[in-house]
């Protein structure tokens, strides 16, 4: 998995704040929402029902988040 950091975004209008990741080629976000990470698609929309493939693309972004440390 290929890993590469694209920015972090504040959203201060609801206090959100989103860190984006290029992946394999694909653009993925984290972000954390009542103590639990949540996985960004590339639209801004949040995973809602996140896979097991899923969870292990939240754990590898906030692996290498600056922003985010648990």
């Amino acid at each position: 998995m290929n890993i590469t950091h694209i920015e972090t975004q504040h959203y201060s209008q609801d206090q959100d704040t989103i860190d984006w990741f290029d992946i394999d080629g694909q653009v993925w976000g984290i972000n954390k929402r009542d103590d639990e990470f949540r996985l960004i698609d590339c639209d801004g929309c949040p995973v809602d029902l996140p896979t097991h493939e899923d969870r292990a693309l939240i754990d590898a972004m906030v692996n290498v988040s600056e922003y985010f440390t648990e």
